[in-house]
């Protein structure tokens, strides 16, 4: 409670609102309200349950400082974004929308390698256009590696641990109610306006939670699994080190002496760095 309302109060004052102490006071009558009635649905849920509760203080002080700060619980208004195609792009369409879903699939978790070449570092990792509809705000992906060859190891171990959730007694409450929300989380980013590596990160606490559930209900499964498991540690380490090498040395956005690293370990040297 005092982390929020210091949140709050930070968040009001950066903004100069008048009426932040009013705000502040409803905010926490309606907080002590809540209080009264989370504890006694936590006392009457069972021992699965009670995890839940811990992520309803975070949460709410999280949507509150959003809401403070742009007016919106879900952060800055696309009405002020500064590049006009996004903002566009994000008016007609939608930041989501079901019609990316399949073009989403494809290009985090498809089968497509970077352009292969004989120098170091063997690959070419770059944008790449496709046949995107309209509703993308850019007509190429920024998705230089898929998932699927950057961590072949968790994508197998997640399928497994999809397996594990729904075919096993002992596999908790909690665990699958976590599972179906970092699902959803997924869903977001595949339906997003835009393709690009770092939104593709979202998607890994679904993967990573599906992971360590085959490696505590995983018996004979994972017993199974482990040599594929290792195996394709070994082939995505390699793969995903070689395609980083090739899209950081070719980053003119990263400091000099970084771009003077990466451009060594890909065999170009320092020349090309102007």
């Amino acid at each position: 409670m005092v982390a929020r309302s210091t949140l709050l109060r930070v968040a009001f004052s950066d903004r100069g609102w008048t009426s932040a102490h009013s705000f502040a006071a409803g905010i926490f009558s309606l907080s002590r309200l809540r209080f009264a009635f989370t504890s006694h649905i936590r006392r009457a849920a069972s021992d699965n349950c009670r995890p839940l509760g811990v992520w309803s203080d975070p949460a709410e002080a999280i949507l509150l400082l959003s809401y403070a700060r742009f007016g919106t619980f879900i952060g800055v208004n696309f009405d002020y974004y500064i590049n006009p195609v996004h903002r566009e792009i994000a008016h007609k369409y939608g930041m989501l929308n079901l019609q990316r879903f399949p073009y989403g699939i494809v290009d985090y978790f498809g089968l497509r390698l970077p352009a292969i070449q004989l120098q170091p570092p063997f690959f070419k990792a770059e944008r790449h256009f496709g046949n995107y509809p309209p509703s993308y705000s850019l007509p190429f992906s920024e998705t230089y590696l898929s998932v699927t060859w950057a961590s072949s190891w968790l994508v197998l171990g997640a399928i497994l641990g999809i397996i594990c959730l729904f075919s096993r007694i002992r596999t908790g409450f909690f665990k699958r109610v976590a599972a179906a929300a970092l699902a959803t989380q997924c869903m977001f980013i595949l339906c997003y306006y835009a393709l690009a590596q770092r939104y593709s990160v979202d998607l890994y606490p679904f993967l990573i939670l599906c992971f360590v559930v085959l490696l505590s209900d995983g018996g004979k499964m994972l017993a199974r699994a482990r040599y594929p498991l290792i195996g394709l540690v070994l082939i995505s380490a390699t793969i995903n080190s070689l395609a980083t090498d090739s899209w950081l040395a070719a980053d003119r956005n990263l400091p000099v002496e970084t771009q003077h690293f990466w451009n060594a370990l890909a065999g170009k040297g320092e020349a090309l760095i102007r």
